[in-house]
């Protein structure tokens, strides 16, 4: 019973191969066919785990992991709400609603963007917010469109010479317009990554 190794790996290398290696040494009193499958039932286990921690290690996450298909907003409007961000982000509200829910068409990747109704209205900053990169115009372009759509400049705390421009939607909620990740009409190239900050 042999087994290719996986090729990466030194560990599967070695003891897939110890069968093979045992069953020409003839000063090894002790091999026989019994344990030459259990060496190959070893070396089958140890290929196992080495090939799903290379499928871990080049995708860069657990193949168990959990993956974001959803983003829901509560609101006070879902619809109106829906159609702002709608306009934000270049897509449709989706043709097929679950009841209770306003879903945008799916994102690039899949990812849906929805809202929902929600009795109180927003009072506190929020804890997780969406960041916007502009294309095919500035970031002050970009703010000035988003504000044409009804959004607001906001000050959290951010620093007067912040990489990124803090907004609010109609219904308060907080959202960031990050630099364009390349040089647009002269503007200054940036990752539109920042290295932190207090928002």
């Amino acid at each position: 019973m042999a087994l290719a190794p996986h090729a990466s790996c030194k560990r599967c290398a070695v003891i897939a191969h110890i069968p093979a290696a045992l069953a020409t040494n003839v000063r090894v009193l002790w091999y026989t066919p019994a344990t030459h499958w259990m060496f190959a039932v070893i070396s089958a286990a140890v290929r196992r785990t080495c090939l799903s921690s290379a499928r871990v290690s080049a995708s860069g996450r657990n193949s168990m992991a959990s993956s974001l298909s959803c983003v829901i907003v509560d609101c006070t409007d879902m619809h109106s709400v829906a159609q702002f961000w709608a306009a934000v982000l270049g897509v449709k509200v989706a043709a097929d609603q679950e009841e209770g829910f306003v879903s945008l068409a799916a994102l690039p990747g899949g990812l849906i963007i929805a809202f929902q109704n929600a009795p109180e209205r927003k009072t506190v900053k929020n804890r997780v917010h969406l960041d916007m990169t502009p294309s095919g115009t500035t970031q002050e372009g970009e703010v000035a469109r988003l504000e044409g759509l009804g959004a607001t400049r906001a000050d959290v705390g951010q620093p007067p010479d912040a990489a990124w421009v803090v907004m609010r939607d109609p219904e308060g909620n907080e959202f960031c317009v990050l630099r364009p990740s390349v040089r647009v009409h002269g503007d200054e190239p940036a990752s539109g990554r920042r290295s932190r900050r207090h928002r």
